[in-house]
């Protein structure tokens, strides 16, 4: 980033806004930047995060800043649920047949 080491908080300003734009994605490979139509804010898109400054060169320092904290950081690991056991489904409850006692040797 030549011009952007280079120039002082306002002297940006006198840039061209398409050559800053390259030369943070040229230095932040994997980020998009741009100026703002609306805000006059320069803005990235760092992964996840999306990131704003005033200047070009406070957006580079901001952009170092989240990529040095998403570096370091481990990734973040979620606790495993314990996997819950469904008890194993009865059928219907049938009544059992009624059996019929026989007598032998005739009705008494």
């Amino acid at each position: 980033m030549g011009n952007l080491a280079d120039c002082s908080a306002t002297s940006w300003v006198y840039l061209d806004p398409d050559q800053i734009r390259r030369e943070l994605e040229a230095a932040f490979p994997g980020v998009r930047a741009w100026l703002g139509d609306y805000t006059g804010h320069w803005w990235a898109l760092v992964n996840d995060r999306l990131v704003e400054a005033d200047t070009p060169r406070l957006l580079a320092d901001k952009v170092r800043e989240v990529l040095a904290v998403q570096r370091a950081a481990p990734p973040i690991r979620r606790a495993r649920r314990p996997r819950q056991v469904t008890p194993p489904s009865r059928p219907a409850r049938v009544r059992p047949k009624r059996r019929r006692h026989v007598l032998l040797g005739g009705w008494r």
